[in-house]
């Protein structure tokens, strides 16, 4: 058994690694007037990672604990990548200098599997308070493959629609349509 005691409130009690490439680990425990307080951390020209005495866990700087249980900072924006049983099937998610989050999963595809259905605008599986954009630019070829979108259900759209191309169905019902010729 091995006991590490920290001497004081302003002291701390830790191991020194230093590696045959002069890298040099520190892992440690803190006083309560240091920064981080009351953390076991892991120092590398940095702080790497530090494990707060409230359960939370800061990855990549973050001196102070955050509201939230898991933080992940990189000062590129890579923060976090999961893998399938260190195989190459992957998911990195990276956020930006401006608040960016990409999901970017090695299969190309991201699954929501909740199936709560859309009763308005703020209701459903995946609600958002912004904007869509589809930058894909494959074109519908029947209601079962549509594209860029294709949903199995039906749609609702409270405001004007704007097509760019044909308008194609089995059973056409309007009460009004407009029509403009691009040519």
């Amino acid at each position: 058994t091995l006991n590490m005691t920290v001497p004081n409130s302003g002291g701390r009690s830790n191991f020194v690694w230093n590696g045959d490439t002069g890298v040099q680990w520190e892992y440690g425990m803190r006083g309560s007037s240091n920064t981080p307080s009351n953390a076991l951390y892991w120092y590398s020209g940095g702080y790497r990672m530090i494990l707060f005495n409230g359960g939370q866990l800061t990855v990549g700087g973050q001196q102070s604990p955050s509201s939230h249980t898991l933080q992940v900072n990189h000062s590129t924006g890579s923060c976090l990548q999961m893998t399938y049983n260190l195989t190459s099937n992957l998911c990195n998610f990276t956020l930006s200098s401006g608040g960016v989050l990409t999901i970017a999963p090695s299969a190309g595809t991201t699954n929501l599997s909740a199936s709560t259905s859309s009763t308005s605008s703020t209701t459903g599986a995946l609600t958002l308070a912004g904007g869509i954009g589809i930058s894909k630019t494959t074109d519908a070829t029947s209601s079962t493959n549509g594209g860029t979108f294709t949903t199995a259900g039906g749609a609702a759209i409270a405001k004007t629609l704007y097509v760019g191309g044909n308008i194609a169905g089995n059973n056409l019902i309007t009460t009004s349509l407009t029509t403009t010729s691009t040519s």
